[in-house]
């Protein structure tokens, strides 16, 4: 489930420093009023005004501590991502063959989802924070000044909780159009290096304008939903203060001739026009709510989705040919191949493009598992060696090489190793699998059109 995610005592630590900062920060509002008593009937001040000067202090330091707590629970909460998304979709081959799939999910993986978290995170921080605010000095004032104002106050919140239901399936859709006008964008952008770089005319146009295309849905997705974000705010913090100017003026007229009760009001009435100014904050902030489940639902969507494709459906076994070094083999099945993969020797595969070789392997890699190692034709695999400066050849021999050096599984499955190589290399590169097929299965698919002259036979 999603919700685990953030679940972390680095936010229960940062929610009791919340509590503990406006706490005191409310504090305030009873010690000035306290104050202000204390003036009027001629006691002792110092007390009252040494803890007022204490509350605006103090909230300082557990405000620190809660942004301290904030940050780590952020960067636990995306590393549990990264382990989810692991978890889920390790060896999961089939959907890593899905390009469409791979940019969206890299673009969740990299940027979306991790600013989503994050995002979502500083939300619940803000909110709580805003809300507390507003929650104990709604009771303070309500104690020391006026009782209905807590009554104007749940009025107004109860008439913006009817504006927000009103819009919110507006929003919703607004905002999952926005995220899906991101992701797109991230996806075009993942493809800048290579339009960019290499400097083709022809390319560069079709990327270039492709990408501006995408920018401005962006633009316009997000722009719309921000605006009907900022309007409908707008709507609820006024629906929310009228009440309350309602209980402020009948407060007045009813204390016009009381002096003592209204410097008490007066002096509280920046506190009061504060906490009209954090409500409108609080009500801005759960109206976005519905835009942050809208980018959650992308994430738990990213951690979730499976693919229906069956690898099977790919292969036409009957044009495929399997050899061992140059004897044809009678394989006609998965069936018929997995006896193969217990001993050593070295099987090869050719056939036309699309009858289904690159599929087989995957197809053996997703039915054995971590018992067989799986390099592709192309991919972004991680190795101990950094072959970014190398050329076709020096690559494939260095993954050769760690192979033999330091990968234990005994089945490996090659993917077309021997494309774009001279025949110099790939008879040296050659060699070293036939040395590789006395301890392991080595089932390859190959580029060249020619049987293999010397193989170690099974």
């Amino acid at each position: 489930m999603l919700y685990k995610l953030f679940i972390s005592r680095y936010g229960i630590f940062c929610f009791v420093f919340l509590i503990i900062q406006q706490l005191i920060v409310c504090s305030s509002t009873l010690w000035l009023t306290h104050l202000v008593i204390s003036v009027q009937t001629g006691q002792q001040i110092w007390i009252n005004l040494l803890l007022f000067l204490l509350s605006l202090s103090l909230p300082y330091f557990p405000g620190a501590a809660a942004s301290i707590m904030l940050s780590q629970w952020r960067q636990i909460t995306i590393g549990k991502y990264i382990d989810a998304f692991i978890s889920k979709k390790k060896n999961a081959i089939t959907l890593w063959s899905q390009k469409n799939a791979k940019e969206e999910q890299t673009a969740f993986l990299t940027a979306e989802g991790q600013e989503t978290l994050k995002n979502t995170l500083t939300y619940f921080y803000d909110l709580c924070a805003t809300g507390l605010n507003v929650g104990f000095n709604i009771l303070v004032l309500s104690a020391v000044v006026e009782p209905k104002y807590a009554i104007g106050y749940g009025l107004g919140l109860v008439l913006a909780g009817l504006l927000f239901k009103f819009q919110k399936n507006k929003q919703k859709q607004l905002a999952a159009l926005a995220q899906l006008s991101r992701v797109s964008l991230v996806k075009i952008l993942l493809n800048a290096w290579d339009n960019i770089l290499i400097g083709n005319h022809y390319n560069f146009n079709l990327w270039n304008k492709e990408t501006k295309h995408r920018f401005e849905i962006s633009r316009n997705s997000n722009v719309h939903a921000e605006t009907l974000q900022s309007l409908v705010s707008i709507g609820i913090a006024f629906t929310t203060l009228v009440p309350v100017f309602i209980v402020i003026i009948l407060h007045v007229s009813q204390h016009l001739h009381e002096p003592a009760i209204l410097s008490i009001f007066v002096v509280t009435l920046p506190r009061l026009f504060g906490v009209l100014n954090y409500t409108y904050e609080l009500l801005t902030l759960l109206f976005q709510w519905t835009t942050h489940q809208e980018k959650l639902a992308g994430v738990r969507k990213i951690l979730s989705e499976t693919l229906n494709e069956s690898l099977p459906e790919r292969i036409r076994w009957a044009k495929i040919s399997f050899y061992k070094g140059t004897t044809p083999q009678n394989i006609f099945s998965l069936t018929d191949l997995m006896p193969l993969t217990k001993i050593p020797g070295r099987l090869t595969l050719r056939g036309e493009n699309g009858t289904g070789k690159s599929s087989i392997l995957m197809l053996l890699k997703e039915k054995l598992g971590e018992d067989a190692f799986y390099l592709p034709a192309k991919g972004d695999l991680f190795f101990q060696i950094d072959t970014s400066s190398f050329s076709s050849g020096e690559t494939a021999k260095s993954y050769l090489e760690e192979l033999q050096r330091a990968v234990p599984e005994k089945i490996l499955l090659l993917d077309e190793w021997d494309a774009n190589l001279d025949p110099l290399k790939r008879e040296q590169l050659s060699q070293i699998i036939d040395t590789l097929s006395h301890r392991q299965c080595i089932i390859e698919v190959r580029h060249s059109d020619h049987p293999q002259k010397n193989p170690w036979l099974f």
